[in-house]
């Protein structure tokens, strides 16, 4: 008798479960297109900076490498500029940008340094203290990574 009670609750509650599930991969899927659709945008996105600071955070094991960089020469009525998809990439106002790199990036890129992104490009090209250009890979052409590795 309890068991003809409680099965009702129980269809319920696992069909709700399934509802849940299906919710959560409907979020993720979004969240993927997102940020694919902001790869894309700043793939597109062409500038030249100054960079201003460096900045490492530490999350257990994991370190993400940021840049901030002042842009000097940028189309500001991109679509672009009016986003952000922290922890990739912030705009901060007037100019300034915050992106996420890869060590190789962060350590080869020095304070007051500059840096160039063509559009349509993944490389950012660097020009040091020996004003000796180097092209550093930057995005990444697989889908749902954003630096190189």
């Amino acid at each position: 008798m309890k068991l003809k009670l409680i099965l009702p609750f129980l269809v319920i509650f696992a069909l709700g479960a399934c509802n849940i599930v299906e919710l959560a991969k409907d979020v993720d899927k979004d969240l993927s297109v997102k940020f694919e659709k902001h790869k894309e945008q700043m793939f597109q996105f062409a500038f030249t900076a100054k960079v201003i600071d460096k900045k490492m955070t530490m999350s257990g094991k994991n370190t993400t490498d940021f840049l901030e960089i002042q842009l000097s020469n940028y189309d500001s009525t991109a679509n672009i500029v009016q986003h952000s998809c922290p922890p990739y990439f912030e705009f901060e106002g007037q100019g300034k940008l915050k992106i996420m790199v890869n060590n190789f990036i962060y350590n080869a890129v020095n304070v007051n340094e500059t840096l160039n992104k063509q559009a349509m490009s993944y490389e950012l090209v660097h020009t040091g203290t020996t004003k000796k250009e180097s092209h550093l890979e930057w995005l990444s052409s697989e889908k749902g990574q954003w630096n190189k590795r």
